[in-house]
């Protein structure tokens, strides 16, 4: 059964759950875009208040970077958690007695 069969079959349940998910997981981005504009906004100020202080301003902030790292993290562990729902919901099509919005 090719992939465009599969997405036909999909029963309405399936297709609620997969456009819930795919909704939280925007929010979800959009925290995330959030975060790393507030990361890059503290990093325009400790350079400010480095160069307005009169001392050498860093090419790398130690914080800036674990901040940035964690946030990559937390991104790939979102990315993954979300497409094991996705994956949760479509293989709920092989169990046609299970209860599909459970997952979400």
């Amino acid at each position: 059964m090719t992939l465009v069969d599969q997405i036909r079959r999909l029963t309405p349940n399936q297709q609620k759950a997969l456009r819930a998910i795919d909704r939280e997981e925007q929010n979800a981005v959009a925290l995330e875009n959030l975060e790393d504009e507030h990361i890059a906004a503290e990093e325009a100020y400790l350079r400010r208040k480095d160069r307005l202080l009169g001392r050498e301003v860093a090419g790398v902030y130690v914080e800036i970077e674990a901040a940035r790292a964690a946030l990559a993290t937390a991104s790939r562990k979102r990315q993954e958690r979300f497409e094991a729902r996705r994956l949760a919901v479509l293989h709920m099509q092989e169990r046609p007695g299970a209860a599909q919005l459970e997952l979400i």
